[in-house]
């Protein structure tokens, strides 16, 4: 119950971030049937195609929508947190005043969707925030760099 209510203050990822996830699975999915198909017509190994079908469900309609539940994140005046992981949580704290920098990064299949990834730069590390829409992401680069101002100041 408590950790509900304290996950009520994140904000999600993009709704759109299902479809992203699909797509990623379609690709996945080929590369999964080719090994199969391999295993299957070079080495003889009949079973291999079971394997490779498992993963491409999985792939395809079963990660897109348990990443999309698992993935949050917020900001509050001293820390971004971000929440995402399917069978391992990860829960990062990244300490306004360690910031370096923050990019925007976008691939061909989140262009086709109009998302992007944050990319959030501290000395030790690189985090992302995946699947935003764009204008949600300048938004939170925006605050961010106020937060940082605010803290700094």
């Amino acid at each position: 119950m408590e950790q509900d209510k304290q996950l009520s203050e994140y904000q999600r990822v993009s709704p759109k971030a299902v479809k992203l996830w699909f797509r990623q699975g379609i690709v996945s999915t080929v590369f999964y049937t080719a090994a199969g198909l391999f295993f299957w017509g070079v080495l003889q190994f009949a079973y291999a195609l079971i394997p490779s079908l498992l993963l491409s469900l999985y792939a395809l309609f079963v990660r897109p929508k348990l990443e999309y539940r698992q993935w949050c994140y917020r900001i509050t005046d001293r820390y971004v947190d971000i929440i995402h992981g399917i069978f391992f949580t990860t829960e990062t704290h990244i300490p306004i005043l360690r910031i370096q920098h923050m990019d925007i990064s976008q691939g061909p299949l989140q262009k086709g969707l109009g998302l992007t990834s944050v990319i959030i730069v501290t000395a030790g590390m690189s985090h992302r925030i995946k699947a935003i829409e764009w204008d949600a992401a300048q938004a939170l680069l925006e605050d961010m760099r106020n937060k940082i101002y605010e803290v700094t100041a």
